[in-house]
């Protein structure tokens, strides 16, 4: 089964109101896109500012915030005490139907504050420890494309982060696109050309 990007307008209300039929081959397209990903994003010197710029900033964030640690370890307590405090009221039968959802949104904000706890208590990663990460970060990029269709409707979140605005298909049969941090590809061409105005997000 052969699959095409095409225009939607000349698709489901026809001729009167797009006479564009020109399509772009759906695999090649998905391809075109993947391909300038791993070429111009998922780089090793890509991978290598990411990791040392989260580390920097980690690093910035505790300096600014040297108190951060004690301040949700209070927050921990207090929210322990107030959870203790509506659990006396449901064991003394006097508390209002509103209780338990509250005592659930407590825990939910609980759980997320003790998770900040533990990464505030993780030590910072060595030089060791930081190669590793790149070199398990090198390997993944090697599975990019299976990563891809492993989880295809994860991987369109993750792309529409990266892009900037959507992917276009010219009449001429030319594709552009713009990232994040620049250009994803310049105008190329393609074997079959999409119609003027479909923009189409990739991977399918």
């Amino acid at each position: 089964l052969i699959r095409y990007y095409e225009c939607s307008f000349w698709a489901n209300r026809g001729t009167e109101v797009c006479a564009n039929n020109r399509r772009v081959h759906m695999e090649a397209a998905d391809q075109t896109v993947l391909d300038a990903v791993e070429q111009t994003v998922l780089t090793p010197a890509a991978i290598d500012y990411v990791v040392d710029r989260a580390v920097k900033v980690i690093g910035e964030r505790r300096s600014e915030r040297p108190n951060a640690l004690a301040d949700l370890q209070a927050e921990i307590r207090r929210d322990e005490r107030r959870i203790a405090n509506l659990m006396k009221a449901i064991a003394h039968g006097d508390a209002p139907q509103t209780i338990v959802a509250e005592i659930r949104r407590l825990e939910d904000e609980l759980a997320a504050k003790r998770a900040q706890v533990e990464r505030f208590g993780a030590e910072a990663p060595s030089e060791m420890d930081l190669k590793r990460l790149k070199r398990a970060a090198y390997e993944r990029l090697g599975r990019f494309k299976d990563l891809v269709y492993a989880d295809v409707p994860l991987a369109r979140q993750a792309l529409r982060k990266l892009l900037a605005g959507h992917i276009v298909c010219t009449p001429e049969g030319r594709m552009r696109g713009e990232t994040m941090v620049g250009p994803l590809f310049g105008p190329i061409d393609l074997a079959v050309a999409s119609p003027r105005g479909f923009e189409p997000l990739l991977p399918p």
